[in-house]
């Protein structure tokens, strides 16, 4: 299950990881992000190495300036020793796994 996660543990629980991270940048306003929850559940059980986080856009305004995120939803992946991608809008599963490389091996 995704749990939260807020700007002052971003950096230690995402950026320094030590697998891949998911991101999930939402708001409960936003109606794609809801869209785009059930989804991820189905990769997060897929890939058991990933961890999925969410970031509430509307708490974290340092955030979104730091990465330039205009748009909700947007996804990034963190991987260890990795730039991070992202993904505007929402997406099915298929669409995130080729994205982000997504693989079981």
């Amino acid at each position: 299950m995704s749990r939260i996660v807020t700007d002052e543990l971003f950096e230690q629980e995402v950026v320094y990881a030590d697998h891949p991270i998911l991101v999930d940048v939402w708001a409960a306003w936003c109606m794609p992000c809801k869209a785009v929850v059930r989804e991820l559940d189905l990769l997060e059980h897929k890939y058991l190495d990933l961890d999925v986080v969410k970031i509430d856009a509307d708490n974290s305004p340092m955030l979104l300036k730091d990465y330039g995120i205009m748009s909700l939803p947007t996804l990034m992946y963190f991987a260890p020793g990795e730039s991070p991608k992202s993904i505007v809008g929402a997406a099915a599963a298929s669409v995130i796994e080729e994205k982000f490389g997504l693989s079981n091996g």
